[in-house]
């Protein structure tokens, strides 16, 4: 609005019309900058120093001094990119493909390779260089989360796994493995003697967040990488997502900030998954394997490992469903051990 030198009024009326903060850009700057030169180098100076300003008046002014030197559609861009809006209609997996496709590449090693790294820029140069097979998991890189795929009934969920596991008639039925799904946020921690982090969904650092689990974590005997949940849990027993809301809205700039907020919402990491141990990636392990390994870590305080109920046929999984709703637990994980 201050780029555009228009009034309230008119702002939030061009505003309103588009629900589209990259559109509503563009309307309210067409004919109303002078646009200079915009490379991608100065692009980057431009993010990089908007992230190195604190404060939201220097950020305002330096967005604004940039905006009124770009154009109408720079400018829409740049807003697009600053909402996390762009919205240009193509999927990670579609750019997994074409990555694949121009480097002749193995489709599904391309996948893993972007999983492994988390950085799609870096999983095409590795193609084009032909050393997708340079890629592996090392601890402090957080890993893209494997996330699951939603069946409507057990029966459903029970024939995607006797199709995977290519039963035929004669053999015994296959066993999946049943856990609890957690109302919290997905994360993963890193850790070695030295040192400690937690990482979101989207690969972010949340260390800061929960100082409790990361002083605890020290007291892990192993090195490792754990994936888990943070869950608000007080009392001997799990709180709700809301419970846990209030903590994720705090920011901790001290320690006296961290007391406050650990004792109003105390958390839990719940543990379903070692994917490094002491060095050694297990990701092509199978889980059945995997969780044996976890059985033998001792738990820090704050620390859990999520139960596992077999299951051997949709009656089974119904069953536990129930029992799950019955705990007020937002559903269940069905997970191959193999």
């Amino acid at each position: 609005m201050a780029a555009a030198k228009l009034s309230d009024a008119r702002f939030h009326r061009i505003a309103g019309g588009h629900g589209d903060a990259g559109k509503t850009a563009f309307e309210t700057l067409d004919e109303r900058t002078c646009a200079e030169p915009f490379t991608l180098k100065q692009s980057r100076n431009f993010f990089e120093a908007l992230h190195r300003t604190r404060g939201p008046i220097p950020k305002t002014e330096l967005l604004r001094s940039r905006l009124v030197r770009l154009s109408a559609r720079e400018a829409q861009y740049v807003v697009k990119i600053l909402t996390g809006d762009l919205r240009i209609g193509l999927r990670e997996g579609l750019v997994e493909e074409a990555i694949a496709r121009a480097f002749d590449a193995p489709l599904d090693d391309v996948k893993e390779v972007n999983m492994l790294l988390g950085d799609i820029g870096t999983t095409a140069a590795l193609a084009c260089a032909k050393e997708l097979h340079r890629a592996e998991l090392s601890i402090f890189r957080p890993i893209k989360c494997m996330l699951a795929t939603p069946e409507p009934t057990a029966e459903a969920v029970w024939e995607r796994f006797v199709k995977g596991n290519n039963s035929a008639e004669g053999t015994a039925a296959p066993t999946v493995y049943v856990e609890d799904k957690f109302d919290g946020i997905r994360a993963q921690l890193h850790r070695t003697t030295k040192r400690v982090e937690i990482f979101s969904r989207d690969l972010r650092p949340i260390t800061d967040q929960f100082p409790e689990l990361t002083e605890q974590a020290r007291n892990f005997t192993q090195e490792l990488i754990v994936d888990g949940e943070i869950i608000a849990f007080g009392g001997g027993r799990r709180l709700t997502f809301f419970d846990l809301q209030k903590r994720l809205g705090r920011k901790s700039d001290g320690t006296d900030l961290f007391e406050g907020a650990a004792a109003d919402v105390p958390v839990a990491f719940v543990i379903f998954d070692v994917l490094w141990l002491n060095g050694r990636s297990l990701l092509k392990t199978p889980l059945r394997e995997r969780r044996e390994w976890l059985g033998g870590l001792q738990l820090p305080r704050h620390f859990q490992i999520v139960q596992v109920m077999p299951a051997h046929s949709a009656a089974e999984i119904e069953q536990t469903f129930q029992q799950a709703r019955q705990r007020l637990n937002e559903g269940l994980m069905i997970k191959d051990p193999e």
